[in-house]
């Protein structure tokens, strides 16, 4: 967990030695006091502003992406979603969360912690958070609407409707490695792709015995600017999103317009060539 760089380990907790031996076997209430202590002052920074908290009250709420402590912190009534955290990087478990959400078990609210990744959007690996669980993501978005949102949250509240009119299933068509595409011009729609990528029998051998190569998604945005994310190819058939390009969760489904979009792979000789 240390060596991702997204913990630390300020509080060394010894465990040999005499004196510990000690501790624990005749000083074991004042270990628990001190334990305990080390807790609560670590779950001060989770502790949320108080409109936030009269608001969720009882109800039962779960967290995008992944920080839980929140459930501490404020005795929350927790309903958690099967995956329990956001990292689903296989279909099947993106398809199990979105049915859970669309369900009349999923929580009443869901609380997006934007501290990390950087506006709730960015990921692991320098992935865009949005790919990563399809799905799950998509149907958040259509399940449920935004009620309050600072700096560092963003609290998303179950609607009584649905807030997508329609969706319409696009033509599919084969593209090639490295060629900009053109997105369609209607910016008023939330625009996916959904994207299957093969590889060759070079690839599928090494893919085996080591690892797949690295796939990337290039973003050109109407001003010019690009944007890179790598992308999970498992996860890409599912829907890559790909307009308006969302940069913090905070502004809900507003973004920067995307005019074309790129596929790219570390190593073209293992993949098929569209």
């Amino acid at each position: 967990m240390k060596a991702t760089g997204m913990y630390t380990l300020e509080t060394q907790f010894p465990l040999s030695g005499v004196k510990n031996f000690i501790r624990v076997c005749f000083q074991y209430e004042d270990l628990l006091n001190e334990a305990e202590m080390q807790s609560n002052k670590n779950l001060q920074s989770r502790v949320l502003i108080p409109s936030i908290t009269q608001k969720i009250g009882t109800s039962t709420v779960d967290f995008f992406p992944w920080e839980l402590t929140y459930v501490a912190a404020n005795k929350l009534n927790w309903q958690p979603r099967p995956n329990l955290q956001s990292g689903a990087y296989t279909p099947w478990l993106d398809e199990n969360n979105a049915k859970f959400i669309s369900s009349t078990k999923a929580a009443s609210y869901y609380l997006w912690d934007m501290d990390k990744p950087n506006g709730g959007v960015d990921c692991f690996d320098n992935r865009y958070f949005l790919n990563d669980e399809p799905f799950t993501i998509l149907t958040l978005f259509n399940k449920y609407q935004i009620v309050q949102s600072d700096s560092e949250h963003v609290l998303f509240k179950r609607s009584e409707r649905l807030n997508f009119d329609f969706i319409v299933e696009g033509d599919e068509q084969a593209g090639e490695w490295n060629k900009w595409i053109a997105v369609p011009t209607d910016s008023l729609s939330i625009i996916r792709i959904k994207t299957t990528f093969k590889n060759n029998f070079f690839g599928k051998l090494r893919k085996a015995i080591y690892r797949d190569a690295l796939y990337f998604m290039d973003y050109k945005l109407e001003n010019g600017d690009q944007k890179t994310f790598r992308i999970i190819p498992e996860n890409a058939v599912n829907g890559l999103w790909v307009n308006p390009l969302i940069e913090r969760i905070s502004d809900g489904l507003k973004g920067r317009k995307v005019n074309e979009i790129r596929f790219r792979c570390s190593d073209s000789t293992l993949v098929q060539p569209t």
